[in-house]
């Protein structure tokens, strides 16, 4: 079963949105590797938003960063980066390959709320991320590495667009 993780932003009026995601089971064995993969992803994502971190959890944890708005007045919870994410594990019990995942090559999103435009590279219909960009690549790695999706898959980011939602 899955385990999972959050990050929580402040936008510039103090409403808050939160981006939630599945990761495999955590143990005592892996629980040092997953934090630093939560680490690295969270660092990522602070390159690509302008909104106030204000609390973070990984299930085991849960820490509460800050209690300020975000300083940008750009920063919106209505701003979002929409992650579209397939499973791209087609056997759950690698290397042996009797328990087809039932969830592979299905698509799923998160949303990350207060999207920085300005600090990301996109391309020219201002709504598509670049994947090829450094601050994506560096997301996408990150992303990669700690979520899984629902079925407990490997995620594969497919793409990562600006939307707008009041939610």
């Amino acid at each position: 079963m899955p385990a999972g993780g959050y990050f929580s932003y402040r936008d510039n009026s103090g409403e808050i949105s939160t981006m939630s995601f599945n990761t495999r089971t955590i143990t005592a064995a892996n629980l040092a590797a997953i934090q630093a993969q939560f680490a690295t992803l969270q660092t990522a994502m602070g390159g690509m938003l302008i909104g106030r971190l204000v609390e973070v959890g990984l299930y085991v944890n849960r820490t509460r960063l800050a209690n300020e708005n975000a300083a940008s007045q750009y920063a919106q919870r209505e701003t979002k980066w929409l992650v579209t994410y397939e499973d791209a594990t087609e056997f759950l019990d690698a290397p042996a390959n009797t328990v087809l995942n039932m969830g592979f090559r299905k698509v799923f999103t998160a949303e990350i709320p207060t999207a920085d435009l300005g600090g990301v590279e996109m391309f020219d219909d201002g709504e598509k991320v670049d994947l090829t960009g450094i601050k994506a690549v560096a997301f996408i790695a990150a992303f990669e590495a700690l979520v899984v999706t629902p079925y407990g898959g490997a995620a594969n980011v497919l793409r990562i667009e600006h939307i707008g939602r009041n939610t």
